[in-house]
């Protein structure tokens, strides 16, 4: 009888990941996989710790999957096409691509694919606080979107419209790091305590995003000067008690009826 056939993690790792596109993810032990690679589960235990270690394989495998950044390419650039790519990726591996919103980047080689990303934020101008908690946001945004595609969440609606959604995700994603600060903060409200950092109205916007419902709005509708009153030709999709900003509540002076 011929010995058996040596194994490592990354063996490990593709069974587990087969395992989950079969059989769903909670199919996925120890001893589920070694069954699936005929071997004894003890055999698994010398190439992984357990199965947090082997959840954490799985994570890592998905990262990784992503298109790497090339020498000199822009980091915006690099960081659309990584979203295409997450898309892709939830959609070969439905049951085990939630495990990028429950689990964090625990092994050296997913923390270097959201290293990168940091890097990346970075050179569009962020700080390396802000570029950090920009990772956390944008990327939680990214994933929810391609996980709930992959779940069925939008099946009522067209691919068409879908791909449309998710192009205005990311036209909204980087208004969020375009968008001029205002004084002592940068784009994502860094460089002042929370008690004296100065607030941020609809009217400090950019004219084009005064609200994010204002990116729903026709083109052919703009925002008056001092008004705030949408105007134009066209009918605006959006209800008539969103088409007026009234300005802020604090400061009107109450009138006392005659």
């Amino acid at each position: 009888m011929g010995r058996p056939a040596r194994i490592g993690r990354a063996a490990i790792v593709d069974a587990a990941l087969e395992l989950a596109d079969q059989e769903g993810l909670d199919a996925v032990t120890m001893h589920a996989v070694a069954r699936r690679m005929n071997v004894s589960t003890m055999a698994l235990y010398r190439h992984v710790d357990g199965k947090d270690a082997l959840l954490d394989g799985l994570v890592e495998r998905l990262l990784t999957t992503f298109p790497a950044r090339q020498a000199r390419q822009p980091g915006e650039q690099w960081l659309t096409a990584m979203a295409s790519g997450i898309r892709e990726v939830a959609r070969r591996h439905p049951a085990v691509f939630p495990l990028l919103l429950t689990r964090p980047a625990a092994t050296p080689a997913a923390q270097r694919v959201r290293d990168a990303v940091v890097a990346a934020l970075r050179d569009t101008g962020l700080t390396d606080t802000a570029a950090s908690r920009a990772e956390r946001l944008l990327s939680t945004a990214v994933l929810g979107f391609a996980a709930s595609e992959a779940a069925g969440r939008f099946r009522q609606h067209h691919q068409t419209v879908i791909d449309q959604d998710f192009a205005e995700l990311l036209r909204w994603l980087r208004l969020s790091l375009t968008s001029p600060p205002t004084a002592g903060e940068n784009a994502l409200g860094q460089g002042k305590p929370p008690g004296d950092r100065p607030r941020r109205t609809i009217r400090s916007w950019p004219r084009r995003c005064r609200s994010p419902l204002h990116a729903l709005r026709d083109d052919t509708f703009r925002w008056s000067g001092g008004t705030g009153r949408a105007t134009g030709r066209g009918r605006s999709p959006l209800p008539a008690t969103a088409q007026r900003w009234r300005g802020p509540r604090r400061g009107r002076r109450k009138t006392a009826r005659s």
